[in-house]
């Protein structure tokens, strides 16, 4: 019963598309997907999957219901409306959706399936762990090509998925133009990987996963003041203001609600532009951090998660993984300790 309620729930709040769907050369699988590779490909020679907004296409749908019956899902009306457009290629950048993994035995053309990888990668709460509870079959997966941030983590993928992997850095930051600025501000760009308890549960282990920016940006909004640095803090992408000003409480607690600077996230690449305006930059574990090093910012990879807070790994969410480096380098640390920090 449940079933059939959440099937016509679907019926109701779903788009309906009744115009015909011709060939398309290109399948970007989830529309999330789309503004990653603009500029890329044509629009005309695209077809976006929208797997997240159901799109409804009478015909196919139903064509799907009426194949699958009881054993209708998404999954296989996806499957259906795939099929129907015939791609030669598919792409996405949900590197860590297994569904698309499984594509190339589903689909009666084989086209050429290729994913991105679009965010660091860790092994708790992430798709490393996922796998191995589920105890994923290898066999059953096969990517064309998988491209990826760094040989360690392409070997990583290998361990659970057959296809080619291709060390490419990060694509998006690849694309997006290094800005040249000579009035650089003098400023220290900190990037928020806050996240809500009302999304993210931390349970009992929160003040040990929070623990290095509590540690850390005392120092560092110390330091600004003592080199006469503006102290600003990118906040995560996220359009819902009441989360926002959740972000902001966040710090203001850390640091007080003075000489310090909130700039908001979006989906425009900006992230990037407040990176190159920046004279230093500062991270813990976040992605957009990693891009700061290769586009040549001076950075300082405070890659000390697991400091106190310990998971599944007791490494996964140092600076570098899965690669074994030292603990400390020339920018980079582990630890939580003052004179590091201050080196």
């Amino acid at each position: 019963m449940k079933k059939v309620f959440k099937f016509i729930k679907l019926l109701l709040i779903s788009k309906y598309d009744f115009d015909r769907k011709f060939k398309k050369k290109i399948l970007i699988y989830d529309e999330s997907s789309s503004s990653f590779f603009d500029g890329v490909f044509k629009k005309d020679e695209c077809f976006i999957l929208n797997i997240r907004e159901i799109v409804i296409y009478p015909i196919i749908f139903f064509r799907s219901v009426l194949k699958y019956k009881f054993k209708w899902n998404l999954y296989n009306y996806f499957i259906e409306i795939i099929d129907e457009i015939s791609p030669d290629f598919i792409f996405t950048q949900n590197d860590n959706d297994t569904f698309f993994w499984k594509l190339k035995f589903l689909l009666k053309k084989k086209p050429i399936t290729i994913f991105i990888q679009n965010g660091f990668r860790s092994y708790s709460n992430d798709i490393f762990e996922y796998l191995d509870k589920n105890q994923f079959n290898k066999d059953d997966s096969f990517v064309d090509f998988f491209l990826v941030f760094s040989e360690s983590i392409k070997k990583k993928y290998k361990d659970y998925l057959n296809g080619k992997g291709i060390v490419i850095g990060s694509f998006k930051n690849n694309k997006t133009k290094i800005l040249k600025n000579e009035n650089q501000a003098k400023s220290i760009l900190f990037i928020s990987e806050f996240a809500s308890s009302r999304y993210f549960d931390l349970k009992s282990n929160s003040e040990n996963y929070w623990y290095p920016e509590n540690f850390f940006l005392p120092i560092i909004y110390q330091y600004a003041k003592e080199k006469s640095l503006d102290l600003n803090i990118l906040g995560k992408l996220n359009q819902n203001k009441e989360l926002k000003n959740e972000e902001i409480d966040f710090f203001n607690n850390i640091l007080g609600n003075s000489n310090w600077n909130y700039i908001e996230s979006n989906q425009d690449y900006k992230c990037y532009e407040k990176i190159d305006e920046s004279k230093f930059v500062v991270f813990i574990s976040s992605t957009l951090g990693f891009e700061s090093i290769t586009r040549g910012k001076p950075t300082a990879a405070l890659c000390s998660r697991n400091f106190k807070y310990k998971n599944k790994l007791s490494d996964d969410l140092c600076f570098a993984w899965p690669s074994k480096i030292n603990k400390t380098g020339p920018f980079w640390t582990n630890k939580c300790e003052k004179v590091e920090t201050i080196k």
